[in-house]
């Protein structure tokens, strides 16, 4: 990303890299999601990808391999689907709420159903983004999500 574009989005990411955990159990979102974010923000460290709630908060406790904070750091930024098997994006969030220091977390989901958006806001969740379904859109809604990384990680 060049300083002009860091600018014009209000975002710099030369200030120090953003580590993004993105959850989500769609194989195929990962792989859109991972690939905008390479093209689109060389700043942003991709942590390993999860697929469901209990892996999510596995990782956030730092239980079993996670425990390995170098290797598993705790993100700056989390991006989390809602719809997933296990434990649910909305049981994240509820579990979030009780952690003293949570990272910054936007929901990227399918629904747009109003009680979904309603019940996420209420949980805490930073953004709602309703997932696109071509690719410009999903590059637009990553270089949107990125604006939450949190100002020790980013500064404009």
């Amino acid at each position: 990303m060049t300083v002009e574009t860091e600018r014009l989005m209000g975002v710099s990411m030369s200030a120090g890299s953003c580590h993004l955990l993105f959850v989500d159990d769609s194989y195929d979102d990962h792989f859109f999601f991972q690939n905008a974010v390479r093209q689109l923000l060389p700043g942003v460290r991709l942590l390993q990808p999860l697929h469901d709630g209990v892996e999510a908060l596995a990782y956030l406790c730092g239980d079993g391999h996670f425990a390995d904070r170098h290797s598993y750091p705790f993100p700056d930024l989390m991006v989390l689907d809602l719809r997933m098997p296990i434990k649910n994006g909305h049981e994240v969030l509820a579990w979030l709420r009780s952690h003293p220091s949570p990272p910054v977390t936007v929901v990227f989901s399918a629904s747009d159903l109003q009680r979904d958006i309603v019940r996420a806001s209420a949980l805490g969740a930073r953004h709602y983004f309703v997932k696109p379904c071509d690719w410009t859109e999903w590059r637009k809604a990553v270089k949107a999500i990125a604006q939450y990384c949190p100002r020790r990680a980013v500064s404009e």
